[in-house]
């Protein structure tokens, strides 16, 4: 009888590097779906939105945008002044694109760049014609800064629900401020009963507490503000 070890199961990362490496293409999900919130949270474009956006002229040349991507390749090269810059290619839910980043940024930014890394990145973005003039246009991307990405274990899963009506409209900037002295990581969705429609806030994220649903309370009025777990 041959002892089989018992290895346990391989982690969901694992089985998709597996996917990727002998397949060739990501099949039972991808690295970035655990990443949503974080991609929310920093207003960060997907590349193929971005490169629409730039062709259409919704986003101007060298506009200041923020990718949520995952480095696929770094490769460095030395300039004619002999400093080092690099060349990323990055891929996120929608598609792929290269990232230049200069001498000065990558001295900064350097210890970062790591195959496999799952970063926020913000740069300047823009169209430029293929180097043999044939085809579309592609997209150039000058990184500035870049951070690691928090995946969605990082953040609240509870949501603070405010109720707006006819009567306490006028007081929403009232309760803006409020939210925004209790900076944190738990969305923030709004109920309006004049349309009946539930929108979530890309830019504000509060800690939640009994403090901030009381002074909510207070400005929306009693059973205008809660708190809902989800998933």
């Amino acid at each position: 009888e041959v002892d089989i070890p018992d290895i346990g199961e391989y982690d969901k990362m694992t089985i998709l590097e597996f996917e990727k490496q002998y397949m060739g293409v990501y099949f039972s999900g991808h690295p970035l779906e655990q990443y949503t919130l974080d991609a929310k949270k920093s207003k960060s474009i997907s590349i193929k939105d971005l490169y629409l956006s730039l062709k259409n002229g919704i986003i101007f040349e060298k506009a200041t945008v923020t990718l949520l991507c995952r480095i696929k390749r770094n490769r460095p090269k030395m300039t004619k002044k002999n400093a080092l810059m690099a060349y990323l290619e990055v891929e996120d839910l929608s598609g792929e694109a290269e990232i230049v980043v200069f001498p000065a940024t990558l001295e900064k930014y350097g210890s970062l760049l790591k195959e496999g890394a799952t970063l926020v990145i913000e740069g300047n973005a823009s169209l430029e014609e293929p180097y043999d003039g044939n085809g579309e246009d592609v997209l150039r991307f000058l990184m500035k800064s870049a951070r690691a990405a928090d995946d969605n274990n990082h953040f609240d899963n509870r949501v603070v629900y405010l109720k707006l009506t006819p009567e306490n409209e006028r007081f929403y900037k009232l309760a803006l401020n409020t939210l925004s002295k209790h900076p944190g990581s738990a969305r923030v969705r709004i109920y309006r009963t004049a349309t009946g429609k539930t929108e979530e806030s890309r830019q504000i994220y509060v800690t939640v507490s009994d403090e901030l649903l009381t002074q909510l309370e207070a400005d929306l009025g009693k059973g205008c503000a809660a708190v809902k777990e989800v998933k």
